[in-house]
């Protein structure tokens, strides 16, 4: 616990060794095969996990679940907790078919534990299989896992809950990027958007990031020129943030962040569709949607994420100059 309370707090190679330090003692006492071992090395490999020492972090956890499969215990909820972060390694390295097998098991096994077919126990899980699917693009099947959790959060924590709010951000992402049912993502995204300006001005970048999305589902659904109303007053939401930091701002020196991308890619793609004459325009707001993207290494296999290759892709569609 303490390692993984060190790990909590950013003081990540610290709780490397304490951890390394709690295996070594049960593994004395207890021996190296014992159920309590396994898991002391399976936390090692989520302590490395967070370290961001993602190929050590993996030979722990393969080990780890290794041992527990040869005392029949894979499918316990050891096993469970062990395979869902060594899907998640596995994720992170990029090797995403070989993940999904993984999440998909530890989430069937823990549906299965007594009293944990909730949001709450089976979050994890699901993130984690929904972040697999993601990974290999195949996004309408992350949706329908995160729909469901979206679901059950709704009834056991209300609509205007954070984790509800976060779970109708994603799946509104996902039909979006899907491309099906923009209709249904525009008005979750809106609900998201709208919850989620009530916790506070910390949670201003997620409110912009739902409503840069929404600008795509309207689009998607015939409306570029009402995406581009919602884009104009997100640019001015944006310019008044600023200014209330800085009198002095203005959009010259709006600073090249993800939201920034994010508004650029939608407000070109809008323009496209809105007037085949604004190619000109688009393209410089996709060079420089794809310049941010690429610097802030942003990568849609990997997290929910619009990259450089969305806006070069559009990009590749335009007429030459």
């Amino acid at each position: 616990a303490l390692a993984r309370t060190t790990a909590l707090v950013g003081r990540h190679e610290d709780a490397v060794a304490l951890q390394r330090a709690n295996l070594a003692l049960v593994e004395r006492a207890l021996g190296p095969d014992e159920a309590l071992t396994l898991e002391q090395r399976a936390a090692l490999g989520v302590v490395l996990l967070a370290a961001g020492r993602t190929d050590a972090a993996r030979a722990e956890l393969d080990a780890a679940l290794s041992a527990l499969a040869a005392r029949d215990l894979a499918d316990s909820a050891i096993g469970a907790w062990t395979r869902v972060h060594l899907a998640q390694a596995l994720r992170l390295s990029g090797r995403f078919d070989e993940a999904e097998p993984h999440a998909r098991r530890a989430f069937d096994t823990a549906a299965r534990f007594p009293g944990n077919p909730d949001a709450a126990g089976l979050g994890p899980f699901k993130n984690e299989l929904a972040l697999c699917l993601v990974g290999q693009r195949r996004w309408s099947e992350a949706a329908a896992v995160l729909a469901d959790q979206m679901a059950q959060s709704m009834q056991i924590n209300g609509p205007e809950h954070h984790a509800t709010l976060k779970l109708m951000g994603r799946v509104g992402y996902l039909l979006v990027r899907e491309g099906a049912d923009p209709r249904r993502a525009a008005a979750l995204l809106a609900d998201a958007a709208r919850g989620t300006r009530t916790l506070g001005p910390g949670e201003a970048w997620r409110v912009q990031m739902y409503e840069a999305v929404r600008a795509e589902a309207l689009r998607l659904s015939g409306s570029p020129r009402e995406a581009l109303e919602l884009l104009l007053a997100l640019r001015a939401e944006r310019l008044a943030l600023l200014r209330a930091a800085d009198p002095s701002a203005t959009d010259i020196t709006e600073p090249d962040d993800g939201i920034r991308a994010l508004i650029d890619l939608m407000e070109a793609r809008a323009l496209l569709d809105a007037d085949a004459a604004s190619a000109p325009a688009a393209r410089d707001l996709l060079t420089r949607a794809a310049r941010i993207m690429r610097e802030q290494g942003n990568d849609s296999r990997r997290s929910l994420q619009f990259d450089a290759g969305d806006a070069e892709e559009t990009l590749a569609r335009l007429p030459p100059r």
